[in-house]
């Protein structure tokens, strides 16, 4: 590759497709017997073009997979992106997925995870949204994107849309964005995996969320909308799966003139929780007596856990009026504007991971992958003007300052303004860690702002702090990026080399290069 280029890897699963005519021209076979015995797997290989041209050290070197890889051509800002396809032995029509199956997808996720910089799963459009909406809550501390994809028309066809939907997902996926979480792509939008839900049977553009904004929009640019996209949980730096889900899980949907029998038959063993699909804004009949002893009966006598949500697609679960404020004297949890597909998934997480029911509903409680909107309350405000009498001296109270800092800016909901403000201020703050080789402040930073691409701004572009730390031959800083699961195909688009390389080959001698490459990849992976 050219020096200037930026390298990117990905896989792409494909896995439980409803149209298996996902073909491509001028494909050739090969099958890692091992590796397919091992993962009932096997690696389907795309001719690039390039195969009677003087092959790259990226088309030979193959980090010890084996595997061939594709190479795209270079995006607008110079970034090669490499992918690998992997398909499943055995294709699924998606309406007859399981939660096994998206286990399945994770564990392989999880198996690839050092290997690729980002995934993309092709997975058929009938049950995507469960499929996305469950991989976001086992895939546990995932910092990389996992970009989830379809089509309407099968790829066969002269107007499919899976061209535009496969070619969008790798750029999104491997164009260098920070995205660490679970999201859809589709007609040219990427939308959080657990907001998503399915509009419409024949229509291109499928999938919408109603309840929260796409995290990139795909036109002649591509629009990260980085204010939207989650940041990565700090409460495990290691990516793991949770294989354990509830099964007991029943969505029972309201609706007039119900039976109290019918009602009851959701509650019988071996049912542990009830996803109750109420009117608008979480409302049920308050004349209808015994409905609520139903209830209250599962609530108190079966602990059965209830979770309430609305039918509506766009709004959220709100105790407005009696019909609503009377479920919360049975227990029942308000799971506010969740879709059905994640209010599903987050309960067979939560109940299969814990197993008592005081942590079930603390957990059920709380918003764990962005799936929902709790209502905050605006504090009421004493003073606009912080007391700084305590702060230390010199660089320690610079750090000091920066959580004091982040703390108000970066809550949109206590200032909407902040987030204008943080956005130039917090890039700042990262240019001069760089330069000062201050680790304790960029930990403080990336503390404060879950992510070092702060409100649209990626400072990471920016040349003034890759080269103030390389030039000093900050290693520590690098090492501080990558102790924070940054991935290592992030480079400065100013800079000749990845950063981390050029960080390190700032160094006198060999030995402590070659001490990161055994330790963490070879340069370029």
């Amino acid at each position: 590759l050219a020096p200037t280029s930026k390298t990117v890897k990905v896989i792409i699963l494909i896995h439980l497709l409803r149209n298996c005519s996902w073909k491509l021209q001028e494909v050739a076979f090969f099958c890692l017997h091992r590796f397919a015995q091992r993962n009932a797997i096997h690696i389907k290989y795309y001719k690039s073009g390039r195969q009677h041209r003087d092959s790259t050290s990226a088309d030979t070197k193959t980090n010890g997979s084996g595997w061939s890889t594709i190479c795209m051509p270079l995006t607008p800002d110079n970034r090669r992106i490499f992918y690998t396809i992997a398909e499943y032995k055995n294709l699924l029509d998606s309406s007859n997925c399981t939660m096994d199956n998206w286990i399945q997808v994770a564990q392989h996720i999880n198996l690839f995870y050092d290997e690729f910089d980002a995934f993309i799963v092709l997975h058929g459009t009938d049950t995507l949204a469960y499929a996305a909406s469950c991989l976001s809550f086992i895939l546990e501390g995932l910092r990389k994107p996992v970009v989830v994809t379809g089509s309407q028309i099968p790829i066969g066809e002269l107007r499919s849309d899976g061209r535009e939907n496969f070619m969008g997902s790798l750029l999104v996926a491997g164009g260098g964005y920070q995205i660490p979480e679970v999201a859809v792509y589709f007609f040219n939008k990427l939308l959080r995996g657990n907001r998503v839900v399915k509009c419409s049977a024949t229509d291109l553009d499928a999938f919408t969320s109603p309840n929260y904004p796409p995290l990139a929009e795909m036109g002649v640019d591509v629009n990260i909308h980085g204010a939207n996209i989650l940041a990565p949980s700090n409460d495990t730096l290691e990516v793991k799966v949770q294989d354990k889900l509830s099964r007991n899980v029943v969505l029972l949907r309201l609706f007039p003139s119900i039976t109290t029998e019918t009602v009851k038959s959701f509650f019988k063993p071996p049912a542990e929780a009830v996803i109750l699909q109420t009117y608008g804004a979480g409302n049920v009949p308050t004349n209808r007596p015994d409905l609520l002893e139903v209830f209250k009966e599962a609530y108190e006598k079966q602990n059965i856990i209830l979770v309430n949500i609305t039918q509506c697609w766009s709004g959220s679960v709100q105790a407005l009026y009696a019909t609503g404020a009377i479920l919360a004297k049975y227990g029942v949890i308000s799971g506010y504007d969740m879709t059905p597909e994640a209010a599903l998934a987050k309960v067979s997480y939560v109940l299969g991971k814990w197993s008592d029911n005081k942590t079930r509903r603390l957990m059920l409680a709380r918003n764990l992958r962005g799936e929902m909107t709790i209502p905050v309350e605006a504090p009421v405000k004493k003073s606009q003007s912080a007391d700084l009498s305590s702060l230390s001296v010199g660089q320690a109270g610079l750090t000091q300052l920066v959580g004091y800092l982040g703390a108000y800016l970066s809550e949109p909901e206590v200032n909407k303004k902040a987030t204008a403000w943080a956005s130039h201020l917090f890039p700042f703050l990262f240019c001069s860690a760089a330069a000062a080789n201050e680790v304790d402040e960029l930990d403080q930073l990336f503390k404060v702002t879950g992510t070092f691409e702060v409100r649209r701004a990626n400072f990471l572009r920016d040349p003034s702090s890759l080269r103030r730390a390389s030039m000093r031959g900050h290693v520590p800083y690098a090492l501080c990026f990558h102790r924070h699961r940054v991935s290592f195909c992030w480079v400065d688009a100013h800079a000749s080399q990845i950063f981390f390389w050029q960080v390190l080959s700032s160094l006198k001698g060999p030995s402590t290069i070659a001490g990161f490459e055994s330790n963490h990849g070879p340069k370029g992976a």
